[in-house]
């Protein structure tokens, strides 16, 4: 005897859909409807029962009565008459069809920029080309190559000599530095094409070819002292270098990389009362604007209504089953919609004071509250704020952004550690980079602020920040 938790079919399908952010649900939708036959786009935007007359009393004069047409075991009427037959985008926020509407111009990705270089330079043969297409798939995000050449050597049955060559060329593709191996070599790369075009800086070369690990530990008087230079000269080098690209896959941040569609929208509703006061309240809404309307096709429901006659008993199975599925999708999307709507409305009743001030007025909170509030469970609240942004009036959140742990000040206020980060930030930012602070020390002016932190929180806290230590904060 042992005990298990088994999903149905349905449960699985809602967990799914549920954690799925807009655009991915689009492409859910579309790869539905391609998968059952029984579901269709519906192009009109009209519900199924919102016939005309004229077809109305076709349908009653052409076609025999359902109920005489089907025993009642099939149970038939309950798939094709249900409420849930429809799904479409009218339902969606009216307001947030011009935010939706905006124009995404068609920005060729990286790797296709990369290609179209590499099939345009004459000096790389078919057999080059295709090792380049093999560097190509295998670089990372930040740009740099994520296998070693010995690799592609192995898998394309090639000597690595070949592949360190078409490498070589590739690095010098746009953006310089593509496809290196470890930020040494891009730098190297990029300040190696700079000298080509006669802007070359023999100290800041030396710097990042002989002495790398004293470049990236900012050791100043070091470098100084072996290269016989100033401090000057090495500061004028760091900033030659600090120009270079070290990550050259990301860049410049591009419009379609960037575009976010937030899921929900949260807008504050004024109304005047009768007394003349003013009445706030926030209105939760889902983005659906380009969320296309699907239905359960008129062709097979004529065909369930034709009758166990007119209809092959395998074809009416198979019927049967695609429309239960169809209902079982369009019901999983449904109670999406309302859990989201549901969630959001829980967050903006407990966070209601940063919604009304802004950023820092954000309150300690965590999944669990938000699950007590409403009674669902804490991975259902986990999925629906899985990568989901809202809009506000502050700005476009992701929904994890309003949960964040707490600590007490020493007013006996409570206060999310996002605040706190916040400040940390500040102070950092405000900080004589010359002489940059110590993690003990910007503990101490936390708590002259009256957030009594300790030391390694303050390290936890920066590191989270992507803030590097006192020693790599320091110029000269």
């Amino acid at each position: 005897m042992r005990q298990e938790m088994v999903q149905t079919p349905q449960q699985i399908l809602r967990s799914e859909l549920l954690q799925l952010p807009m655009m991915l649900l689009e492409a859910r939708l579309k790869l539905e409807v391609e998968e059952n036959p029984v579901l269709e786009f519906d192009e009109s935007g009209l519900d199924m029962e919102d016939d005309t007359p004229e077809e109305k009393e076709k349908k009653d004069g052409d076609e025999p009565d359902f109920e005489e047409a089907v025993s009642d075991d099939d149970n038939w009427d309950e798939l094709i008459n249900e409420d849930t037959q429809e799904f479409g985008a009218r339902q969606a926020s009216q307001s947030t069809q011009e935010l939706l509407d905006i124009p995404r111009p068609q920005i060729q990705t990286l790797q296709e920029e990369l290609i179209e270089q590499m099939q345009m330079d004459n000096r790389l043969s078919a057999a080059d080309q295709r090792i380049g297409f093999e560097l190509i798939g295998n670089l990372e995000e930040s740009g740099y190559l994520g296998v070693s050449t010995e690799y592609v050597s192995m898998m394309l049955e090639v000597p690595e000599e070949d592949v360190l060559r078409v490498l070589k060329r590739m690095q010098r593709y746009d953006p310089i530095g593509i496809g290196s191996r470890d930020l040494r070599e891009c730098l190297l790369v990029q300040l190696e094409a700079l000298k080509e075009v006669g802007e070359h800086n023999p100290l800041a070369f030396r710097i990042v070819d002989e002495h790398f690990e004293n470049f990236t530990s900012k050791r100043y008087e070091i470098l100084a002292r072996r290269l016989s230079v100033s401090l000057d000269e090495i500061k004028e080098a760091f900033l030659y270098i600090s120009r270079l690209n070290p990550r050259p896959g990301t860049g410049e941040p591009k419009e379609k990389e960037n575009y976010v569609i937030p899921d929900l929208m949260v807008e504050k509703v004024v109304s005047e009362l009768e007394d003349g006061s003013k009445d706030e309240e926030f209105v939760v809404s889902l983005v659906e604007g380009n969320m296309p309307s699907v239905r359960i096709s008129r062709t097979y429901e004529n065909m369930l209504r034709a009758g166990r006659s007119k209809v092959d008993k395998n074809v009416r199975d198979f019927i049967v089953r695609k429309v239960e599925s169809a209902r079982w999708f369009i019901n999983a999307i449904q109670q999406r919609r309302e859990t989201m709507l549901k969630v959001m409305r829980s967050i903006v009743k407990l966070q209601l004071d940063f919604f009304m001030y802004g950023r820092d007025s954000i309150r300690p909170m965590i999944l669990r509250d938000v699950a007590e509030d409403i009674e669902m469970d804490i991975s259902t609240i986990s999925r629906v704020t899985n990568r989901k942004y809202v809009q506000t009036e502050w700005g476009v959140f992701e929904l994890k952004y309003f949960f964040s742990e707490g600590m007490t000040t020493d007013s006996g206020e409570d206060v999310s550690t996002k605040i706190i980060k916040n400040k940390l930030s500040a102070i950092v930012g405000a900080e004589d980079k010359h002489k940059p602070l110590s993690d003990q020390k910007i503990a101490e002016m936390l708590a002259e602020q009256g957030y009594k932190v300790a030391r390694r929180t303050v390290q936890k806290y920066r590191e989270q920040l992507n803030i590097p230590v006192k020693r790599l904060r320091r110029e000269i």
